[in-house]
Order: structure tokens, then C-alpha cells, then sequence
């Protein structure tokens, strides 16, 4: 995982112990990580995030304020919207945000008013729940599931188990071991 932040490991770093690159989305944004994965010689397989098809139903009951505190908190909002539910509001947070007990009360004070429903990522559902002051948020917050689809799962599948094949060889002093 290449994604940005002050935390992250330089890039090259990253590459030069990667054995393949995956993409997610279709920004253009990528194309410069891209070309430096495939000229070390690395596969790149392409990926999206696909919502949960139940859970996006029963949210398109009901419009919903949707917050998040992650990298790109558009991606919820589009995803909700692609998904079929109703964006009525929107709410971002900087990315690996602490919400405060008024920041809670604030987006359920604002659910209240325009009768929404409130939707956030599983992260940031996680963040919250467990903390007293942010009790009432996490209880009327719903998160949106969402799993990684890629678009060439087989190819995927097998790099995967070439890879831990070796690993085992390499661990063990013999021939690759099959799962």
C-alpha cells in the first residue's frame, strides 16, 4: 500500500520490497506510481471498491449525512451516491481524525434537524465506538461495508501463491510446500 501521509514510508523504500502494485480506483493520479512499479518489473493488477449491496439498499431508504475522517473522504460520498443513497449532507474530517464529544453531538444535532440518517466508514465507525463521549454517535451511526474487487482475481491468486510458495522454500531449506 502506497497511500500518502507524513507517516508513510518513502516511496522507492516501498517498491523495492513490493512484489506487485495494486491500484485502486481510475485516477489518473496513480500513473506516475504506476511506471515506476512496472519499470522495477512489477505486476500491476487494478482494483475498486465495491459497496455491500445490502447494506446500500437499506440505506437508500433514507437520506443520509455522511462524515468521514480518511485520506480522500469524497470517495464515501461518491460511493454512497453510486451505490443509490440519497447524499443529503456531507461532513469531512482530516484523515485518522479524533472526533470530540462536540463534533458528535454536532453531526447528530444535524441528522436530527433534517431527519438523515447517519453514515460514516467502517474505520471511522470503529474509532468511535468504545469512547463515552462519542457513545450517542456511535450508537445511531451506520457504516457502509466495502471489499476490494479485483478486476483479475485468478492472476492475483496465483502471484500470491508463487510467492508464499517461496517464502515456505525459502524458510523451510526445501522445495515449495502446496496449501
Amino acid at each position: 500500500m502506497i497511500p500518502a501521509g507524513p507517516l508513510r514510508a518513502p516511496l522507492a523504500a516501498q517498491l523495492g520490497r513490493a512484489d506487485a502494485l495494486v491500484v485502486v480506483g481510475s485516477s489518473s493520479g496513480a500513473a506516475p506510481v504506476v511506471a515506476k512499479a512496472q519499470a522495477r518489473g512489477l505486476p500491476v493488477f487494478r482494483a475498486r471498491i465495491v459497496p455491500d449491496a445490502d447494506a446500500s439498499a437499506a440505506l437508500a431508504r433514507t437520506p443520509v449525512l455522511a462524515f468521514a475522517g480518511i485520506g480522500d473522504p469524497e470517495k464515501l460520498f461518491a460511493s454512497l451516491a453510486a451505490a443509490g443513497v440519497t447524499v443529503a449532507a456531507t461532513r469531512s474530517f482530516p484523515d485518522h481524525h479524533r472526533y470530540t464529544g462536540a463534533e458528535a453531538r454536532a453531526l447528530c444535532e444535524a441528522a436530527d434537524q433534517a431527519g438523515l440518517t447517519l453514515v460514516t466508514t467502517e474505520k471511522d465507525l470503529a474509532r468511535i465506538q468504545g469512547e463515552d463521549e462519542l457513545a450517542g454517535l456511535a450508537a445511531r451511526a451506520r457504516a457502509l461495508p466495502v471489499t476490494l474487487a479485483l478486476d483479475d482475481p485468478a492472476s492475483f491468486m496465483e502471484l500470491l501463491r508463487h510467492r508464499i510458495d517461496a517464502a515456505r522454500a525459502g524458510r523451510e531449506g526445501g522445495a515449495p510446500v502446496s496449501p
